[in-house]
């Protein structure tokens, strides 16, 4: 199996990489297996820690915060699935990091923060009135767009390359709009099927909570937190790494064309 042929169209793309990732799914399976049992491992020790100390009321979460760890080094082998091709892709060892692969980590970490502690700043300017709905509302697409100009990093060190972000803000000239809706069309099935999952069992777990719990002001009951985590299971091993999947092989391929057309 080969690597992606980069796409310009926002819907070729979409349909490309929709279509990559059904073609490769035994090496999605192969690269993510080994991974799950750390991050189904993790987010039960969340539901765990929330069952013995219940006036904390389920907001125990960092091992979700330590999992994510191992979805980064997911993505990390999946953009060397796309831009290599399945049969060249190095897998990354989560317990052996190179250096390249710390860099994608760290980097992936500060503008997470980065963007959390500016989104949650604007978020408080809402208090303010109209005036401050509207700084808010355009500092929050201001965060979007910075963190979109500089994604072709990520690829970039996943398969060892260098480009600095300031590299990156240039690249991604033309290509924004492109980034964030070309997954829309490789994912809308998806996204359509979480939903309809994520209603479905919300309501069943809802309605056993409402059957086993005797008042709304009680911290949530070991029946509610062990259904909730099997609810989110098949998020964790499923919906959410596919999820990756599109969004990776969308910025891959942006990246790959960029790449194969700079010169122009």
């Amino acid at each position: 199996m080969t690597a992606i042929t980069p796409q310009e169209g926002i819907v070729d793309t979409g349909r490309m990489i929709r279509a990559f990732t059904k073609e490769n799914m035994p090496s999605f399976w192969r690269y993510l297996k080994p991974l799950l049992p750390y991050i189904l491992g993790l987010y039960a020790l969340d539901v765990v820690v929330n069952m013995i100390f219940p006036k904390m009321e389920g907001a125990f979460g960092i091992g979700g915060l330590i999992a994510a760890y191992f979805y980064s080094c997911f993505a990390i082998t999946w953009h060397r699935v796309v831009l290599h091709g399945p049969d060249r892709a190095e897998v990354m060892n989560p317990f052996r990091p190179e250096k390249t692969d710390l860099a994608f980590i760290g980097m992936g970490i500060g503008l997470f923060v980065a963007a959390f502690v500016l989104s949650t700043v604007s978020a408080l300017l809402i208090f303010l009135g109209p005036v401050g709905i509207i700084v808010s509302i355009l500092a929050i697409i201001g965060v979007i767009f910075l963190f979109a100009k500089m994604c072709f990093y990520f690829p970039a060190k996943a398969v060892k390359s260098h480009m600095s972000l300031k590299d990156s803000f240039h690249a991604t000239k033309g290509y924004i709009i492109k980034i964030w809706t070309a997954p829309l069309v490789a994912s809308w099935r998806v996204i359509l099927g979480g939903f309809v999952y994520m209603i479905a069992g919300t309501a069943v777990l809802g309605t056993i909570v409402a059957m086993t719990q005797y008042s709304p002001d009680e911290p949530p009951s070991m029946m509610a937190l062990i259904g909730a985590f099997a609810i989110q299971v098949p998020v964790l091993i499923y919906f959410q790494p596919v999820m990756y999947a599109f969004g990776i092989g969308v910025l891959s391929n942006y990246y790959q064309h960029y790449m194969q057309n700079k010169s122009a």
